[in-house]
């Protein structure tokens, strides 16, 4: 657990503070990410993106929207889970989800969008180290 945290907190710098130029904003006065969820999404994925959400409204006082991925993506977005949006964003680094083994997880900044992805259980620690962490 204690290497897991530790790895958030690397990966969590990296998705939020600025990597080749880039920086990812998840919630401000002017600018909010909308977190986004598989349609059928699993009760782990649901619980995950809702810990980031209140985590998030606690640290900024702006709460995201929570939708799934039916519709559009958002230019701003926490992508939750393997959505129809995940491999499309994650082709460049040939990114296998099948190997992240049980308890893995993997974020990945693509633009103005973070993912966080992988095996539904992991996905809710990620979510909720990446709020916890934050504050």
């Amino acid at each position: 657990m204690k290497k897991m945290c530790l790895l958030a907190h690397a990966l969590f710098a990296c998705a939020v503070f600025p990597v080749c130029g880039e920086s990812m904003v998840i919630a401000s006065k002017d600018k909010k990410a909308e977190i986004i969820i598989p349609a059928q999404a699993t009760l782990a994925q649901k619980y995950a993106a809702e810990e980031l959400r209140d985590w998030t409204e606690k640290m900024t006082g702006v709460k995201l929207s929570i939708a799934d991925d039916s519709g559009e993506l958002p230019k701003n977005a926490v992508i939750i889970g393997n959505t129809r949006f995940t491999e499309k964003l994650l082709a460049d680094s040939k990114f296998d989800i099948t190997k992240l083994g049980e308890d893995g997880y993997r974020l990945a900044v693509r633009g103005s969008r973070l993912l966080i992805v992988g095996d539904g259980r992991s996905e809710i620690s990620a979510a909720v180290e990446i709020g916890a962490l934050a504050l």
